[in-house]
């Protein structure tokens, strides 16, 4: 039987960069793209809450991380991502539902998330959870918008 383990703790930095790595080609463009890995894992971990599985291993299979905003009372979600043996699984749909309740529990009013145009399985996610367009934002990126979930 498979089982899967949900965490809201600290994550060594070395496997967060091993994480971000084996999961880099699936992002268009690529995470590396935009900053070295090395550094982006540091980034996240310096300022980001990270909610994270293992499988029954014990070894990291997905990742939601966010930041939270204070000040404007929004939640950025800087990455969704699963390992490509434990897609389809739910572990996604279960770390953003965990993203929203710590997000509701910091009193946020809005999570903001940026995806891809084409990426019609996150853009299904995000919609069934809730997430529409957002009116406020257009993404720098053409090829990416950003989806909101009033809370």
């Amino acid at each position: 039987m498979h089982t899967t383990s949900y965490f809201h703790k600290p994550i060594a930095q070395k496997e967060l960069v091993q994480f971000l790595y084996t999961i880099d080609n699936d992002y268009h463009p690529k995470i590396s793209k935009h900053m070295p890995i090395n550094d982006y894992a540091q980034k996240l971990l310096n300022f980001a809450s990270i909610d994270f599985t293992r499988d029954e291993e014990g070894t990291l299979s997905s990742i939601v991380a966010y930041y939270l905003n204070q000040e404007t009372k929004i939640a950025y979600v800087s990455i969704v991502g699963t390992n490509k043996e434990n897609r389809r699984k739910g572990l996604s749909r279960n770390l953003c539902s965990l993203c929203i309740e710590n997000s509701k529990k910091y009193r946020m009013r809005i999570i903001r998330i940026p995806v891809t145009k084409t990426n019609n399985s996150a853009l299904s996610l995000y919609l069934s959870l809730g997430f529409r367009k957002s009116q406020e934002l257009t993404h720098e990126n053409p090829e990416k918008i950003y989806l909101d979930l009033v809370l």
